[in-house]
């Protein structure tokens, strides 16, 4: 391979669904469609671990990552007895900020990283591993699962400049403080620049995809996108770039409260939680835990035939979980997966409790809501048009325009060979 005269340049635009550009809200980058290669939609993978998917170009179901968090041994966030702790009220504040600001500092001492405790219940944190978070990818160069395309650029002799992009190890950054950080990186020569705005999730949940507080947030990241591209053009007139948003979000129509409904089922079927079973609560997804073979049968039993959990979602069958490519119950996620239909929040969940949020993602990916889109320029290659790629595409389609080889399990297909 050939190292490229100009750099690449990534801009992940955080939870912008393609139908989120138009004239009025996105002028810069309705633009760029119509002189770019442009997918009018990026369909996600099933999960919640979009960086695994844009830096290996794998499925769940091969780089092993599925959700930010799961129960294991070996705990990310608590290696000590929390008895004690479980003195103070979690359902009070002063419990809350007492846990947290304890959690906050040994994070930061002795991890050395950046990391909530979210609503976990204290009993749970000694269980709760991180997945694609456990490592940095930048930095932890051959510890994944996968191969990930920064192990193929420190192979191939290729520089980074990651300092725009978040990670566990970094400081927390709003947008526009990761847009000047990048205007100044630009004076560092590399050959990839991945950038991440994150305003189009954090409002998306707040208000939803058809507030006015939506538009306006679109129209400030179309305003970044902007500020940054037109820098890194003049600095590189032959530079490549891809912009896009990795996954959408659809809007809230209903809520669930779960933890009631298991509790009475448990309490009917004389279990507890952590002798006899476990729960997790993501926004979208129910998953448990069976210590015991009754908890397995009595739970089971419940969830698949109580009237509210069938109305609002499905239990994903290991039939389901391989045509939407994760990994199977009964291994590290869980042995039983409960699914909502789109537009119903799981609330309150592990990682909510105060607020309840207008707009989710997370449901099976077929759903056009959960879809992004993506934006990219090769002047080495003619524009295309697409309807819709995978969020795997996107590793392939950067190892593209670096030059470089795509890392060794990539699934996706480089989407400028389409045309």
């Amino acid at each position: 391979m050939t190292c490229p005269a100009a750099p690449t340049l990534m801009i992940v635009t955080d939870a912008i669904r393609g139908d989120y550009l138009n004239p009025d809200d996105a002028p810069f980058l309705c633009g760029l469609r119509e002189t770019c290669s442009h997918a009018r939609r990026l369909r996600p993978n099933f999960g919640f671990c979009e960086r695994s998917e844009m830096f290996t170009g794998t499925r769940p179901d091969v780089n092993g990552y599925f959700c930010a968090i799961t129960l294991g041994e070996g705990s990310d966030f608590a290696r000590w007895d929390t008895t004690l702790w479980r003195l103070l009220d979690w359902d009070t504040a002063f419990g809350r900020r007492c846990i947290r600001r304890a959690m906050r500092e040994w994070f930061r001492r002795v991890r050395g990283i950046s990391q909530p405790i979210y609503e976990i219940p204290v009993r749970l944190l000694p269980k709760v591993v991180l997945t694609e978070d456990r490592f940095d990818f930048h930095d932890d160069l051959g510890r994944f699962s996968v191969e990930t395309l920064f192990d193929v650029l420190a192979r191939e002799g290729r520089t980074t400049f990651f300092d725009a992009f978040p990670s566990l190890r970094t400081p927390a950054h709003w947008d526009h403080e990761r847009v000047e950080i990048i205007l100044r990186g630009f004076d560092t020569p590399s050959d990839y620049y991945p950038m991440y705005l994150g305003k189009g999730d954090h409002i998306g949940h707040l208000h939803g995809p058809r507030s006015p507080e939506r538009r306006e947030m679109v129209r400030a990241v179309d305003g970044e996108v902007e500020q940054i591209l037109t820098r890194f053009r003049e600095k590189w007139p032959e530079g490549c770039f891809v912009i896009f948003g990795d996954h959408g979000m659809v809007d809230v129509e209903r809520t669930l409260s779960v933890m009631p409904l298991l509790r009475r089922a448990a309490r009917g079927a004389g279990l507890r939680p952590g002798r006899d079973f476990e729960v997790w609560l993501d926004s979208t997804l129910v998953r448990l835990w069976f210590r015991r073979e009754r908890a397995r049968e009595a739970l089971t039993r419940w969830i698949s035939a109580d009237e509210e959990m069938n109305r609002r979602g499905q239990v994903l069958t290991p039939e389901r979980c391989r045509e939407l490519h994760v990994p199977p119950p009964g291994g590290a996620y869980g042995d039983l997966y409960w699914l909502a239909h789109p537009g119903v929040l799981l609330w309150p969940d592990h990682f909510h409790h105060h607020v309840k949020y207008r707009g989710m993602h997370g449901y099976e990916t077929h759903h056009d809501g959960q879809k992004g889109y993506a934006i990219w320029h090769d002047p080495r290659r003619p524009r295309i048009l697409l309807d819709e790629i995978e969020g795997i595409d996107i590793c392939p389609l950067i190892a593209s325009l670096l030059d470089v080889p795509a890392p060794a399990q990539c699934q996706g297909t480089d989407p400028g060979l389409r045309g």
